[in-house]
């Protein structure tokens, strides 16, 4: 293992199960998807890896957030504070998005996922914004993951 993968892909039970199905070895989870994942799968998953970002009222967000009516009200919400209307918005609550069991192997694997998006996301944010900081985070909650970033040193 390296950095903060907390699970390799190619022990997680579904991915080692159809490799197991497979003589002559050699397959790992790149090939899984390229058997299970569609392009319309590989596209979207590029852009939750890699995202873009948009800029309403002081407020860097996720381009899934591109609404200046909703930031408003969460700014309003929040009492004017950019940074905790920009950490309630760019939220990506993993179990809202993935569709899973729960057990402690699954829970690994939203750890793992969480780990790799908050660390894409940093590198993004850094590129998009090379003059500008901003913290990337993954909380653990009840629900599981959630990864989310705002601006470091954001009026409050």
């Amino acid at each position: 293992m390296t950095g903060d993968l907390l699970l390799e892909p190619n022990e997680f039970t579904p991915i080692k199960e159809w490799r197991k199905s497979f003589t002559g070895g050699g397959l790992d989870y790149v090939d899984y998807l390229s058997d299970r994942a569609e392009v319309a799968h590989w596209l979207a998953l590029s852009r939750v890896f890699r995202p873009r970002f948009v800029r309403h009222h002081g407020c860097t967000l996720w381009e899934r957030m591109d609404n200046a009516d909703l930031v408003d009200t969460w700014l309003q919400q929040f009492g004017g504070d950019v940074r905790a209307t920009e950490g309630f918005l760019n939220r990506l609550i993993l179990a809202d998005v993935i569709r899973c069991d729960v057990d402690d192997e699954t829970d690994a694997a939203l750890a793992s996922i969480g780990s790799a998006i908050r660390a894409t996301w940093s590198c993004a944010l850094a590129e998009a914004f090379p003059d500008e900081s901003f913290d990337v985070w993954t909380a653990e909650t009840d629900n599981g993951p959630v990864v989310s970033f705002a601006s470091r040193g954001a009026p409050s």
